[in-house]
Order: structure tokens, then sequence, then C-alpha cells
């Protein structure tokens, strides 16, 4: 997939010389800032999950050394 972009000369300059300082080129920068962001995106609305099961009423929890005897799991790898 092919995506265009377009930048002011001022955030062309800063973003070239952030690529060349980093020694890769500019595609595997960009790629790599959205990876960061979708994962960034991913965590938040996994948090946000995760307050609303804390929020509700009807939720247990239990401390992981519980559960892990609930499980029968051990310490041992």
């Amino acid at each position: 997939m092919s995506i265009t972009i377009r930048l002011d000369k001022e955030e062309e300059e800063i973003l070239r010389g952030i690529v060349e300082a980093k020694n890769t080129n500019m595609s595997a920068y960009i790629r790599e800032i959205i990876s960061e962001k979708l994962d960034e995106e991913i965590d938040r609305e996994m948090y946000k999950k995760a307050v609303e099961i804390m929020e509700d009423d009807d939720t247990e929890f239990v401390s992981w050394e519980e559960a892990k005897a609930e499980l029968g799991l051990s310490d041992e790898i």
C-alpha cells in the first residue's frame, strides 16, 4: 500500500534530520512511528475495557497467589 502525506518545509526538514540521525530511511522510520502509535491505541482501548470490567460490580478479583493455587500452578518453571 502506498500513502502520500504532505508536510510543510519545516516539518520535512525536521523529519529528514531525525531519519538521518537514526541512520535509517524515511519509509522505515515512518512505519516504525505508525506501528508505535497503533500499539499505543490498542493499549489505550484495552485499558478502557479493563477499567469497565473493574467497575462492574459483579467482577471478583483474586491475588496472583490465589489464582495460582486455584489453578494448581506452582512457581517452578
